[in-house]
């Protein structure tokens, strides 16, 4: 049988190897071999399957003809091999690696073997003690042979700086009407909008928080990653408000109401009125309107600032400066196909109502709809919303819907036959447009470029003393301003297109419980008419097509 005196370590060049001696013939097999080798004090070395097949097949040869063992059959079956090790470093170089091949019963990683390798790599900052002796020990409990990829350096990440903004300090009146006064009995009277607040000379109105610049980071090779500093943000004084001494404060020059716009708040006359209707005449104001009640068909209402309206405007204008906030509906009278809607409402900052039908709704911001949209023209620079935040109620219906990023609704067109209409330009045609003639710019630029080379060649071909200096250097200075002019064009044309693309990513349209067939949805350039009915589901931009996805609420939002 096979005895472990059959194994020996081979001598001075040979004292990697493990040879088998055959001392007699044996019938055996690989797993009999192999079971020797296991028991043996040299299993962890690496066994080697060309040997042990060439002893199994010898002893088989002197079985079948009746020969003893000489002293040439002895066969390499087993190898011991040291640990190897690599350092690998990923291509942010924020994270060094050691990649080991355990030991065959060599030399196993020692620490010093580590620090070795992390030095000739140039890993000099991130060693972390702690993730060297985890690594350390798991090559040692793994099994020989095992390959192991273990951080041993960790580099330090820029912190990067947070953009400043503008944090409000007094309330809006928009903000103030949009949450109902509850009453004795716990339930709301959303025509009663409450104690309107205004604000004294001299009051805080708003505060800037500047940018900060954030902490540079470090990479694996001790190289210094900057950080990225904030954005500022500009605040500005508007009408009735004065910056204070430190320019971080806005505060109020004059008595009134507070209002918001791009970069500060203004301060402006308020003015009440109960319902606008034939007997009382059009309101045109240049400061804030309060509306308790009703907007009669036919009326103007026009104001500089914010306009709250407490009950519904029927077949009237409204257009605000500011936010147009109404706390019921609008609705208009049903026109013919191409005649103007006789329900116009316009707002320079949100556009917020209740429900909307058959009336045209302008904001250069955003546009939220509590309840319902039907068979309206909306325009929402930004974002439209129709429903609650987290889109559980909301209905969109026929019409042709246009924001500037996405269109929201929990329901989106019906059963019955209707046309609903979505467009989320985003800017992309501006874009566009703007690319063209970007190119058309190079195209010319690179025609002046190439006819002032052309023309400095031939300068540079003449003999020298033929060569005129001034003109020489003028076509030099030619040459790169117009190459300077190509580099300035290549960028601007990338940024573009940059644009673009980031643009496209960013729009969407979001049905979150149903959206029916015959929507029509265009995102940008491309289009997407939906043929059958749908689930809860998101259409975006995916590979250069507009596709449906399924959609699931944000967490936020549940």
């Amino acid at each position: 049988m096979l005895e472990q005196s059959w194994l020996s370590v081979g001598e001075e060049t040979e004292q990697g190897r493990l040879f088998i001696c055959l001392h007699t013939a044996y019938q055996t097999t690989e797993a009999e071999l192999r079971a020797l080798l296991d028991a043996s004090p040299w299993s962890r070395w690496k066994p080697r399957p060309e040997g042990i097949q060439q002893s199994l097949a010898r002893l088989q040869f002197l079985l079948e003809h009746h020969e003893p063992p000489g002293v040439l059959d002895r066969f390499w079956i087993a190898s011991r091999l040291d640990a190897e090790l690599k350092i690998r470093i990923d291509k942010d170089k924020m994270t060094a690696y050691a990649q080991i091949r355990c030991d065959w019963g060599g030399e196993p990683i020692t620490q010093a073997r580590l620090h070795g390798a992390m030095q000739a790599a140039g890993v000099t900052t991130g060693l972390s003690p702690q993730l060297e002796q985890q690594a350390l020990l798991a090559a040692r409990q793994a099994p020989p042979g095992h390959e192991l990829l273990l951080p041993i350096a960790e580099g330090r990440p820029p912190r990067h700086g947070s953009d400043g903004f503008l944090e409000p300090l007094v309330e809006t009146l928009a903000e103030r009407v949009l949450r109902p006064r509850e009453l004795d009995n716990g339930r709301v009277d959303l025509r009663d909008l409450g104690t309107l607040a205004t604000v004294q000379a001299d009051t805080p109105l708003l505060r800037r928080h500047p940018a900060t610049a954030g902490e540079p980071g470090v990479d694996v090779h001790g190289h210094v990653i900057p950080a990225k500093p904030g954005k500022e943000v500009t605040m500005t004084a508007g009408e009735g408000t004065v910056l204070a001494d430190d320019t971080t404060l806005l505060l109020a020059q004059r008595a009134g109401m507070p209002r918001h716009q791009p970069g500060g708040m203004a301060v402006d006359d308020l003015l009440t009125l109960k319902n606008v209707d034939a007997k009382h005449g059009h309101v045109e104001f240049n400061g804030s309107l309060v509306i308790s009640g009703d907007v009669q068909p036919g009326m103007r209402v026009q104001a500089g600032g914010d306009i709250v309206i407490g009950g519904f405007v029927e077949a009237a204008s409204v257009r605000a400066g500011g936010n147009l906030t109404i706390k019921h509906g609008a609705i208009g009278h049903h026109n013919r196909q191409g005649e103007p809607f006789n329900c116009c409402l316009t707002a320079g900052g949100n556009l917020t109502l209740a429900f909307a039908q058959y009336a045209s709704l302008e904001a250069e911001l955003d546009v939220h709809i509590h309840n319902q949209i039907s068979h309206c023209y909306c325009r929402a620079g930004y974002h439209l919303l129709v429903g609650d935040p987290a889109l559980h109620k909301g209905t969109l219906l026929g019409g042709l819907n246009i924001a500037g990023e996405s269109i929201q609704a929990a329901i989106i067109g019906a059963q019955a036959a209707n046309q609903t209409t979505l467009q989320v330009l985003g800017g992309v045609f501006a874009l566009r447009s703007q690319e063209q003639e970007l190119l058309c710019e190079k195209e010319a630029a690179h025609l002046w470029f190439d006819k002032v080379h052309e023309v400095l060649l031939k300068l540079l071909q003449l003999p020298r003393e033929r060569r005129d200096p001034a003109l020489l250097q003028r076509l030099k200075l030619q040459r790169e301003q117009h190459m300077s002019t190509l580099t300035r064009l290549e960028s601007e044309v990338e940024r573009c297109r940059e644009e673009q693309q980031m643009a496209l990513s960013r729009m969407k349209v979001v049905a979150a419980q149903h959206l029916y067939a015959g929507v029509e949805v265009e995102l940008g350039p491309l289009s997407c008419r939906v043929d059958s009915e749908h689930g809860p589901v998101q259409i975006r931009v995916q590979e250069g097509k507009a596709v449906v996805l399924p959609w699931s609420a944000p967490r936020t939002a549940r």
